[in-house]
């Protein structure tokens, strides 16, 4: 059976250092997206250096398109997806306490309430919604760089 790697160090490990998204038009190198980019050879769309997506890792390594593409090192990857991991369990840590805290919330007419609670990333005041559409959560917490999302 074929091993599968982890598709978030895989993800982090193929995109260069300085890519902003193509919807950004350049890099933080100032280098044009449309200027390096190239046919893909299926013809569906386009292939960029910056990003591995739909090409063998032979026809990455080999792209000639952009000579600053620069890939991060296995310890900023590692550095990276740590960062990414302890986000995404403070996000879902956030998320849990939001819905454990709005069982107990009288119910009724909720869709333009906005309620307090302690964050349980840093001890701050948590502010979150719950929509009475679809009941998705919009919250931010009253630290800078603590837990905002919307669902």
């Amino acid at each position: 059976m074929k091993k599968r790697g982890n598709g978030l160090t895989d993800q982090l490990a193929s995109r260069c250092k300085f890519f902003t998204g193509v919807q950004n038009g350049k890099c933080e190198k100032g280098i044009t997206y449309e200027s390096v980019r190239q046919e893909a050879s299926d013809g569906r769309g386009y292939r960029f250096p910056c990003v591995r997506i739909q090409q063998t890792w032979t026809e990455f390594r080999d792209c000639k398109t952009c000579s600053l593409r620069e890939l991060p090192t296995p310890e900023e990857v590692a550095k990276e997806e740590a960062e990414f991991t302890k986000h995404a369990d403070e996000m879902m840590a956030v998320y849990v306490a939001i819905r454990e805290h709005h069982k107990s919330v009288p119910k009724g007419n909720e869709s333009n309430v906005v309620y307090t609670m302690t964050c349980p990333v840093c001890s701050k005041a948590l502010r979150y919604r719950v929509s009475g559409y679809n009941g998705h959560i919009h919250a931010k917490c009253e630290t800078d760089g603590c837990v905002q999302f919307m669902e």
